[in-house]
């Protein structure tokens, strides 16, 4: 059953993951309301990941172009942003004050000022590159934030604890969303490899607190142990200090059951910060689709995801420690990555976020009647 309603989803951005979660959220209203659009800023060379929506993607370089198309949309509109950054909030904005009749939702996945803030302590030139004006400052992720939280109809989140690391208070609806995926519609059991040879994968975006020096130390300390990720996800330096022998990189449109087939395990080293601790990585949830064993860091939204259903790696600074867990995990096999599929299939599955996000919209509709009826007298 679908709720009458058209709902827009704006992503702050073409060029990183974030499209990701615009996507993922587009997938899972696309099973709820009548009408789903998507849209992105015409802001540079898009992300990798975008030949897997199953919508178009589209540009615009102003609110004004989606406000020409709402206009023709019947019905009750609704428009879900993505952050609260200029290139989403800032246009889901625009709309509301020029259209009061439409609800506003936003979305927050990461903890954005933490990130900000941990990019710039790594290097007087990253400092630089996130100056006062600059819309990734610190300050000014904090300022939009409030703006934002302020305006909004209603709020989704991908874990209790980004609420926790951003310490914000918001009094309307929310609702948590975990990055959704649909059910797998089989097993992506790992093929049996040669030589004791271990296929570890990392199959999402690269950033230096989801541990990629960590991964890198792995390859060195054990020849056999194979390195799966997309294609353009390493940068030229970093492909430069793997073995070719030990990489193998997978086109970004591939089918993710092929690619997770040719897994062994999926290893998601976090450090210790607190916008990494807040981090969901959407890797995670595929893993655990696709029923493979997960070694992790124990961090804050890993837990709340995974629970016990993946082999968690307390010291990353010494590789034994990650080696050991590696061989169990390779050693459980199959019986570890269906536990974890199990928890996807009931807590985390698209399928089971459904009656949620409509009943939330039945608030979110409720507190912008309210809003609107203030406006309007």
């Amino acid at each position: 059953m679908t709720v009458k309603a058209s709902v827009v989803v704006i992503s702050p951005t073409s060029k990183s993951n974030a499209l990701g979660r615009a996507i993922a959220l587009a997938d899972l209203a696309c099973d709820v309301f009548d009408d789903v659009l998507l849209y992105a800023p015409d802001d540079g060379v898009s992300w990798q990941g975008e030949s897997r929506s199953t919508l178009p993607v589209r540009r615009f370089e102003s609110s004004r172009e989606i406000l020409a198309q709402l206009h023709s949309l019947d019905g009750r509109v609704l428009v879900w942003a993505i952050k609260s950054m200029p290139g989403s909030w800032g246009s889901a904005g625009a709309i509301k004050r020029a259209l009061p009749s439409v609800s506003a939702i936003l979305d927050l996945d990461d903890a954005d000022e933490a990130l900000s803030r941990q990019f710039m302590a790594a290097s007087p030139v990253n400092r630089l590159r996130l100056h006062p004006w600059s819309a990734l400052h610190p300050r000014r992720i904090r300022n939009t934030l409030e703006r934002a939280l302020s305006e909004a109809d209603g709020v989704t989140y991908a874990t209790d604890a980004l609420i926790g690391v951003l310490g914000i208070e918001y009094r309307g609806p929310m609702l948590r969303v975990p990055h959704p995926r649909r059910l797998a519609v089989t097993r992506s059991l790992a093929k049996p490899s040669p030589g004791g040879r271990v296929d570890i994968g990392f199959l999402g975006t690269v950033r230096e607190h989801k541990g990629i020096a960590d991964i890198q130390a792995l390859l060195l300390a054990d020849a056999r142990y194979r390195l799966h990720v997309f294609r353009g996800a390493l940068t030229p330096k970093l492909t430069r200090r793997i073995d070719v022998a030990q990489l193998v990189e997978h086109e970004p449109g591939a089918p993710m059951e092929q690619v997770y087939r040719e897994v062994d395990v999926v290893v998601l080293p976090q450090d210790r910060s607190s916008g990494a601790q807040a981090q969901l990585p959407a890797k995670l949830l595929d893993a655990m689709r696709f029923a493979k064993p997960v070694i992790a860091s124990p961090s804050a939204a890993i837990i709340e995801a995974a629970g016990d259903t993946v082999l968690y790696v307390a010291d990353w600074g010494s590789t034994s420690e990650a080696r050991q867990r590696i061989e169990q995990a390779v050693a459980e096999g199959q019986a570890l990555g269906e536990r974890a599929r199990t928890r996807f299939e009931q807590r985390l599955a698209l399928e089971t976020q459904r009656a949620a996000l409509a009943e939330f919209v039945a608030s979110v509709r409720a507190v912008g009647d309210v809003h609107h009826a203030v406006g309007v007298s």
